[in-house]
């Protein structure tokens, strides 16, 4: 990723401290997330760590990504968030306890799904195989879109003890609001 590859994308002013994103999910950032997840180019999980590692809020005790369902895992072949994750742990010394969130049931594609509909659909899809009690976990993902993905990540990793959950990711849609404003209910259900 040369120079001006990185210049080209258009950073995110964050404001909110629970969800930091590296830039906007649009040209060049989308070309090369795009490659990296969908096009095998491993190469990229360097260098598009290397523009997170500056991100990583002070105090994290474990870095945790988001998973993926294992049908998905394994028709993919790789999960692009893990990959993001062990590079930031090589290079910060943060250990990696991925492995302590799974993706327990397949639910259908977030794609095309409104910001209800995504929330619904991802509800009590994972679970957490050890107590994090105290701890600081940074959970990391490639695209925040509404938000519903890591919200549900969150809420399972703080039932499981984790005295505070931040997000950091690669980019954000444009559609991607403040999860401060993320709804408490929806359709009756807590979030």
């Amino acid at each position: 990723m040369c120079a001006s590859c990185v210049s080209a994308i258009q950073r995110v002013r964050n404001t909110d401290e629970a969800v930091q994103s590296y830039g906007f999910y649009e040209g060049v950032l989308k070309d090369l997330i795009c490659q990296f997840k969908y096009e095998n180019k491993f190469s990229l999980a360097k260098p598009l760590a290397s523009l997170l590692v500056n991100l990583v809020p002070k105090g994290v005790d474990c870095l945790v990504a988001v998973p993926l369902h294992s049908k998905k895992l394994r028709s993919r072949k790789y999960n692009q968030s893990h990959l993001l994750v062990r590079e930031i742990a090589f290079q910060t010394r943060i250990p990696d306890e991925s492995r302590v969130l799974r993706k327990t049931i397949l639910s259908m594609s977030q794609k095309g799904l409104s910001k209800t509909e995504r929330i619904l659909n991802i509800r009590d899809t994972f679970s957490v195989s050890l107590n994090l009690w105290g701890k600081h976990v940074l959970m990391i993902d490639d695209v925040l879109t509404t938000g519903a993905t890591v919200m549900e990540c969150k809420r399972i990793l703080k039932k499981a003890g984790a005295a505070k959950v931040s997000v950091l990711t690669l980019a954000r849609s444009m559609m991607a609001s403040s999860l401060v404003d993320y709804p408490k209910k929806v359709h009756g259900h807590v979030v």
